[in-house]
C-alpha cells in the first residue's frame, strides 16, 4: 500500500493534477521545500502550494521515479522544467525523501538547487 501511494502521487505530479497529488498525503503530516525554507503542514497550504507551482508556464515533472521500502520510508527523484520569471527555460533535477503508511504520506522533503544559484555556481 506505501508503494502505491508513491507511484500513484508520482503520476498525479506528473499530471498537474493537484487535487489527486494532495489527496495522498496524510491528515496529519510535514512537507519541506528545502531550498525554498517552505514548510507545510496543511492540505490547504500545500493545494496552494501545487496551484502555484503548476500555474508557471511551461511546467513540466518528466521522469520521475519513486520507491518504498517495507519501512515505511521511501524516495524518488524528478525533473521539473518550465519557464523562469525572466522567460528562460530551466530544467532542475531533485530528489525526494518520503515517509508514508497506509493513510498516505505523512513527511516529504524535496531537494533541488534553485535556478538562481544554479547559474551563480557554474563554472
Amino acid at each position: 500500500m506505501q508503494l502505491a501511494h508513491l507511484e500513484s502521487a508520482a503520476e498525479a505530479l506528473e499530471k498537474l493534477d493537484v487535487d489527486a497529488l494532495v489527496a495522498h498525503y496524510a491528515v496529519n503530516f510535514v512537507f519541506e521545500d528545502t531550498a525554498a525554507d517552505v514548510t507545510i503542514t496543511t492540505r490547504e497550504q500545500l493545494r496552494r502550494y501545487y496551484e502555484s507551482l503548476f500555474s508557471m508556464p511551461g511546467v513540466a515533472f518528466t521522469d520521475v521515479f519513486v520507491f518504498a521500502g517495507d519501512s515505511g520510508r521511501g524516495g524518488g527523484e524528478w525533473t521539473w522544467s518550465g519557464l523562469g520569471e525572466d522567460g528562460n527555460p530551466f530544467s532542475i533535477k531533485g530528489a525526494s525523501i518520503f515517509e508514508v503508511d497506509d493513510s498516505g504520506i505523512t513527511r516529504e522533503t524535496i531537494y533541488y538547487l534553485p535556478p538562481q544559484l544554479r547559474s551563480a555556481s557554474a563554472p
